[in-house]
């Protein structure tokens, strides 16, 4: 993610140019994942989530490393979720930051993963698309 990706609008309510500058930086900088929350809610804002209210977060998180693990040949388990955030687009993307534990050593890992809920099929699936997952990067 880089440059501007949602056009700042003055018309929003509770946003100003400073505050949406902000929040910007926290998008560009955490890739969505850590991102504070703000007194509006524009169209395609990333904003935070409370994880216990949706039921699909964990199978979501679950799966992602399973991929994980296949590609990189590691055997870390799903242990909880740690925090949220989403993103209204045609479906609902979800940044979902989980603790793991590696199986073989019990070393506690924090990753990160990005998954598009695409709008249902017609005979009503439930349709998603892992879209990254990642150990989640440390700050410097």
């Amino acid at each position: 993610m880089s440059g501007s990706f949602i056009p700042y609008d003055s018309d929003d309510e509770g946003m100003n140019k400073e505050l949406w500058s902000k929040y910007e930086a926290e998008v560009i900088s955490s890739r969505g994942y850590d991102v504070g929350e703000y007194n509006c809610i524009s169209c395609g804002m990333i904003i935070p989530i409370d994880v216990n209210y949706i039921e699909e977060l964990p199978s979501y998180a679950v799966m992602a490393v399973d991929d994980y693990n296949r590609q990189n040949h590691t055997n870390f388990k799903f242990v909880e979720l740690l925090k949220g955030n989403a993103r209204v687009v045609s479906g609902v993307v979800y940044y979902i930051t989980f603790k793991v534990e590696d199986a073989n050593t019990g070393t506690a890992e924090t990753f990160q993963t990005r998954v598009w809920q695409k709008i249902r099929g017609r005979n009503g699936e439930d349709r998603f698309e892992i879209q990254e997952c990642r150990i989640k990067p440390t700050t410097t």
